[in-house]
């Protein structure tokens, strides 16, 4: 029997609690490999920041901690650069995966990206100026020099092959999927929900969208959307929590709150940790996911498993990801978007047929799953597919 290869991971660029969606893929997928993979062997490549969060995963896995942290981005670029082609020598990495958007360029050994989305090409007035002269610099470099190219959508993968010209074959869309969300939250009206939404000074009835505050996350429509609620529906309780750190449109949301009179009610508690956001979808009168562009949007299915009928914007991967299970309107449509979450909020019937279709949604997507289609891509980059049906064979 084949004993298996070296599998190195890069996890230079994550930061927990500040790296967003990507670095949940991240901590996600490792776990969900090291379920599903009994014959390979991994390396992760740590920093200072998340090296604890990577100890202990399995015996297979081992931790090569690298003293930098993910931030300032130009010593955590140069390190990748220079140092991790060095490591995956003296590792004798078969593989070498970089799961956020760039490649170490000069290693030698088969290379995986996974580039979630092209935001800073189909919208680069959405990213800040250093970044977008980054990407625009290494991830067509990276895409290009590396075996297989993940990502996490159907519209992700057609929007890669079109802006970088890398041939559609090389592209693996390999969907992500929510942690077990909807056991760990509070019921509504509990106690411990009280209590919990306390601490972020929310009082139901309320909007939740977990999106942080960039500008092509579109809040401001969803605050608008809020005052029409509150003058033409009498939903005057209603407010709006927008949970998620700064990233460039506080200031602009912040105006049109006041313009509007809205002080009052909206919430804006910054980062939620992983172990209270259950709670807050849960216990929210509507989910709204609005925005201009999203990769995927994780945080729909996230919503769903919780019990939260949602609404999202008709743009990118949002529809693509939610199915059948949401209300899709124009994100720059206020007048649907208020009457789409009044529909939620006020008839008890359809806010029943959403939940309930959330819940079928989200069970069509897993982790392991997404694990199974990763380890694959590895493999067949590394030139030893022959594994991949060895370990189809022993699952079967």
């Amino acid at each position: 029997m084949n004993s298996g290869v070296r599998i190195g991971i890069n996890l230079l660029a994550f930061e927990p609690g500040r790296s967003g969606g990507a670095e949940l893929y991240a901590r996600n997928l490792v776990a969900a490999l090291a379920r599903i993979d009994r014959v390979n062997e991994y390396v992760l490549f740590t920093n200072l920041d998340n090296d604890e969060a990577y100890r202990s995963v399995a015996p297979s896995f081992c931790v090569e901690r690298i003293g930098i942290r993910s931030r300032p981005q130009f010593r955590r670029v140069l390190t990748e650069q220079l140092l991790l082609p060095v490591l995956a020598k003296r590792h004798r990495l078969a593989i070498l995966h970089s799961p956020s958007y760039t490649w170490p360029l000069a290693a030698l050994v088969p290379g995986v990206v996974t580039i979630p989305d092209m935001l800073y090409r189909s919208q680069p007035h959405f990213v800040e100026q250093p970044k977008l002269t980054f990407w625009r610099i290494f991830v067509p470099m990276s895409a290009w020099r590396c075996k297989k190219v993940l990502t996490i959508s159907d519209h992700a993968r057609r929007d890669i092959a079109r802006y970088l010209k890398v041939p559609i074959s090389k592209i693996v869309v390999t969907p992500l999927a929510p942690i077990p969300m909807g056991a760990g939250a509070a019921a509504p009206g509990s106690e411990e929900a009280t209590k919990i939404l306390a601490q972020y000074r929310i009082a139901p009835p309320y909007v939740l969208t977990v999106a942080g505050l960039g500008k092509h996350k579109n809040t401001i429509s969803l605050v608008r959307a809020l005052d029409l609620l509150q003058r033409r529906n009498s939903l005057k309780q209603l407010s709006l929590v927008v949970t998620g750190n700064d990233y460039g449109a506080r200031d602009a949301i912040w105006t049109e709150i006041e313009r509007l009179g809205l002080t009052h009610a909206v919430v804006l508690p910054g980062y939620v940790p992983a172990r209270d956001l259950p709670t807050l979808y849960a216990c929210a009168a509507a989910y709204a996911s609005v925005s201009r562009f999203e990769g995927f949007g994780m945080t729909v299915l996230e919503a769903m498993a919780c019990g939260a009928p949602v609404v999202i914007s008709n743009c990118a991967s949002l529809p693509e990801v939610a199915g059948d299970a949401a209300v899709v309107v124009d994100p720059d449509d206020t007048d649907a978007l208020a009457g789409a979450l009044f529909t939620l909020i006020a008839d008890p019937e359809r806010r029943r047929d959403y939940v309930e279709r959330g819940r079928n949604r989200v069970a069509q997507f897993s982790w392991d799953a997404t694990a199974r289609l990763t380890l694959d891509a590895y493999l067949e980059a590394g030139g030893v597919s022959s594994l991949a049906a060895e370990r189809d064979d022993r699952r079967a």
